[in-house]
């Protein structure tokens, strides 16, 4: 049954689709519907599963093996008739994986007009991570237990511990940078955070 992952912009929803698809099958075919304009009338008429992966394997010149190949639909919002083609995957197609991901609210809006694959999907939902669960995953149980002690009895921190660090992989290593609190002053950046990511880092 095709997965449907919702979730904010600039997340990660992408990143750990193209990470799973890399680790479990041998090649991906990865569709971006803002990007991929041209794809959208091909999705107008005919959607059955063979149809689409014909037109999939001819535009990107990538054969999709069933079980071997992972097809993701990214930005699915903007092509309905892609979010409705994933109930014929379930019902025609069992044999080929289709994961999609889209915005939650541009889905929502959109399928008021379209059909929505009721039933036919799994459908997860992808958060944005908050400073504590940042320091949880990075095993930092001490100076979160710190922190939430200064903040219920009004002490302040350390001078040494007013600084916050966001890393995230890359193909080439990781984007990193840090502030200096409360002002969140970069003190250090390396790697390709924009400045949209950066001040989404400075609201967490």
């Amino acid at each position: 049954m095709p997965l449907v992952l919702y979730g904010a912009r600039q997340i990660g929803k992408t990143w750990v689709l193209e990470k799973f698809g890399k680790n479990n099958y041998k090649n991906t075919v990865y569709v971006n519907f803002e990007r991929e304009a041209n794809l959208l009338p091909y999705f107008n008429d005919n959607i059955s599963p063979k149809n689409i992966i014909k037109v999939l394997e001819e535009y990107y010149n990538e054969k999709i093996n069933q079980k071997e190949t992972l097809i993701i639909f990214d930005e699915i919002q903007t092509c309905n008739r892609a979010l409705t083609s994933l109930k014929y995957f379930a019902e025609d197609a069992k044999e080929y994986d289709v994961v999609a991901a889209g915005s939650l609210l541009g889905v929502h809006i959109n399928s008021i007009n379209f059909s929505f694959p009721v039933g036919k999907v799994i459908t997860k939902t992808m958060y944005l991570m908050d400073f504590e669960g940042f320091l949880w995953v990075l095993n930092k149980n001490i100076l979160l237990e710190k922190i939430e002690y200064c903040f219920i009895n009004n002490i302040p921190l350390e001078e040494g511990l007013h600084y916050v660090h966001f890393e995230r992989p890359t193909e080439n290593g990781f984007d990193s940078v840090r502030f200096e609190l409360p002002s969140y002053k970069i003190v250090y950046k390396e790697g390709n955070y924009t400045e949209e990511e950066i001040d989404m880092l400075k609201k967490m």
